[in-house]
């Protein structure tokens, strides 16, 4: 599985001590490059995340796709070619996720920030909740997906193991599909 676990909650901000003087607490939250230190900054990483978001929804879009041509890929090259492909979707995917959480833990930063007014670090909050959902249900749907074609591919694999060699028990395919060393032994007691 490519994704990461992610874990999204509020935390709660490192007590400042004794300090008064506010000028003295570094309040700049950076991500990609962006400082959190307006409403404005905080609202571009807002947009900035949701983009991720939405290229994350258009790859797991296309790996799924990738994932149905790989299984009926008619030639070995093309099927490697897809299988290139479809990796090279999942690792720009981990690395979507990966800066969309870091944005989300800027933003839960800024919004936890206590020089700002209550309302605002409502809202800033709100906000980061918001996207940070819908973060986790792309996270989930890619998760759901790769789940579904990882059953589809043993699926075809155990029917194309049948059709090779009608003999062979249920447990002894799903037993090859597991583990290399077993596909091995399978596979010489089919040439045989």
């Amino acid at each position: 599985m490519h994704l990461q676990c992610l874990q999204i909650g509020r935390t709660s901000l490192e007590s400042v001590g004794s300090q008064t003087d506010v000028a003295s607490i570094d309040l700049s939250y950076q991500t990609d490059g962006l400082a959190i230190t307006t409403e404005s900054s905080f609202a571009r990483v807002a947009e900035n995340v949701n983009e991720h978001i939405g290229t994350l929804e258009k790859n797991i879009i296309h790996i799924e796709r990738l994932h149905s041509e790989a299984i009926y890929a008619t030639s070995p090259f093309r099927y490697t070619q897809v299988l290139r492909t479809r990796e090279q979707y999942a690792d720009d995917t981990d690395a979507i996720v990966t800066k969309a959480r870091a944005g989300l833990q800027a933003m839960e930063r800024a919004a936890n920030d206590p020089s700002i007014h209550k309302g605002d670090r409502a809202m800033r909050g709100n906000r980061h909740v918001a996207l940070a959902r819908k973060l986790r249900d792309q996270i989930e749907s890619y998760r759901k997906m790769e789940r579904e074609q990882a059953t589809r591919n043993r699926d075809r694999l155990a029917r194309l193991y049948k059709v090779a060699c009608p003999s062979v028990s249920d447990v002894e395919i799903y037993g090859a599909i597991e583990d290399p060393a077993a596909g091995r032994a399978l596979a010489l007691k089919i040439t045989e």
